[in-house]
């Protein structure tokens, strides 16, 4: 799904296929069946860095706990694409996405989801740094320029690395989608194609 501004774009992945996208009274869904393992690819066409929030049944998707205001993030450098297919833990365990569950083993690491069957990505550019000139830099006594903030790294395999981010205060754009099995799609109207 590509979002308002055409900056932005998520598809959920699930068996090696981009799920297709049903559209129905303003909102778009796609056919998760309970217990299928999913990723998000999510890319960035914009010339500048993002901070990608990633709220999945109402969980942050990097620690598995409700989402705060502040939310911890994948930043996506420009012209980029992320891959992210797993919940992530302070311990460093890595949980595969599974549609309508919390991964086995996991439940105490996890909060309740609160917004099953919602995929929300919530993007933040960096913020822009004032320019200022070397002279100026080095007559007033700041050398060295630092970057206030923190989020999470890219996304390298299953590897992330902690990444100080400095996210503007107002998100530039959101992407929502919404999962649900094909029995429920059907009762709410959306057409679908046949079974394969």
């Amino acid at each position: 799904m590509l979002s308002a501004d055409g900056w932005f774009s998520m598809a959920v992945v699930s068996n090696g296929k981009t799920l297709r996208e049903f559209y129905h009274k303003g909102e778009v869904f796609v056919l998760g069946n309970k217990g299928d393992l999913y990723e998000l690819h999510i890319s960035n066409k914009s010339p500048r860095r993002v901070m990608v929030v990633l709220n999945i049944d109402g969980l942050c998707a990097i620690d598995g706990m409700e989402l705060a205001d502040a939310g911890l993030g994948y930043i996506i450098e420009p012209t980029s694409l992320v891959i992210v297919e797993c919940w992530r833990f302070e311990t460093g365990d890595c949980a595969p996405f599974q549609f309508s569950c919390i991964p086995q083993g996991f439940e105490g690491k996890m909060d309740e989801p609160g917004n099953l069957g919602v995929i929300e990505a919530t993007f933040f550019f960096e913020q822009r740094h004032p320019f200022y000139s070397s002279d100026w830099l080095s007559q007033s006594g700041y050398a060295v320029h630092k970057r206030s903030g923190s989020g999470w790294g890219k996304a390298s395999e299953k590897r992330v690395i902690r990444e100080q981010f400095a996210k503007e205060f107002s998100p530039t754009s959101t992407i929502v989608v919404q999962y649900e099995e094909r029995s429920a799609l059907e009762k709410m109207g959306v057409i679908l194609l046949p079974k394969e």
